[in-house]
């Protein structure tokens, strides 16, 4: 009977080990920080469900290792090259707005025409307000926008205005760049932060936490003057954007 109760306890504790990092949230904070509180985005973000593997899988199936993913975020990358690093952010956006049904907040700015592609019209024509419709249209979304895109459309914040949910957007000399995604953040009792950044790549892959190389953890102190490098990009507070729609 002892061993018996033993082995339930021991299968109890396994079971929380596994489990302990389902989602963003269980992902531990440094010693001494906690969660700040967050709006309904940033709590939507903090739910999103890890792989419980460092492997990252191309739109192909390809399986891709790299030393400086920390977590794979379970949602896919569907069957196309198209959801690389802005549009990665995109996604989580438009995720989000869809969730809550706020179809009129859906539409992101094309990069050529600067022409609004709205959820609402697109729904509206193809006479469906589905996931599988949604989908369609983030495709749609994915071909015709990026970080360029995403950079004017987007508001800059400040280094203390920054929450969960902003991303970092950087556009070099020949509007090539990469983006972002802000999933967590964290405080002390100093009142200094720390956040957690998830991004995607080129080719299309899946949404993954990166750590910052400098600590090996996949928190970033948060400064006024800050530089971060993500993924090999050079970012400072003037790459601070907010969705605004």
């Amino acid at each position: 009977m002892k061993i018996k109760s033993l082995f339930v306890v021991v299968l109890m504790c396994w079971a929380y080990i596994v489990g302990a990092q389902q989602t963003i949230a269980d992902i531990p904070v440094p010693q001494g920080y906690t969660r700040v509180a967050c709006d309904g985005y940033g709590n939507y973000l903090r739910k999103l469900k890890l792989t419980g593997d460092r492997n990252i899988h191309t739109y192909k199936g390809d399986v891709i290792k790299r030393r400086s993913t920390y977590a794979v975020l379970d949602i896919d990358v569907g069957n196309k090259d198209l959801q690389q690093c802005a549009d990665a952010a995109i996604r989580l956006w438009a995720e989000y707005l869809y969730g809550i049904k706020a179809y009129k907040r859906i539409y992101f700015h094309a990069l050529g025409s600067g022409k609004a592609l709205r959820f609402n019209a697109w729904a509206q024509k193809h006479r469906s307000y589905s996931y599988a419709t949604f989908r369609k249209y983030l495709d749609n979304v994915f071909t015709l926008c990026n970080s360029t895109s995403m950079g004017r459309e987007m508001k800059t914040v400040s280094p203390r205005e920054l929450k969960v949910g902003d991303c970092f957007v950087y556009v070099n000399e020949r509007a090539y760049g990469h983006v972002a995604t802000v999933v967590d953040m964290a405080v002390n009792a100093k009142g200094e932060k720390v956040f957690m950044v998830a991004q995607s790549w080129m080719p299309a892959q899946q949404i993954h936490i990166v750590v910052d190389e400098k600590t090996n953890l996949p928190w970033y102190k948060l400064t006024d003057n800050g530089i971060y490098n993500i993924s090999g990009y050079v970012m400072d507070k003037n790459n601070m954007k907010r969705f605004t729609n």
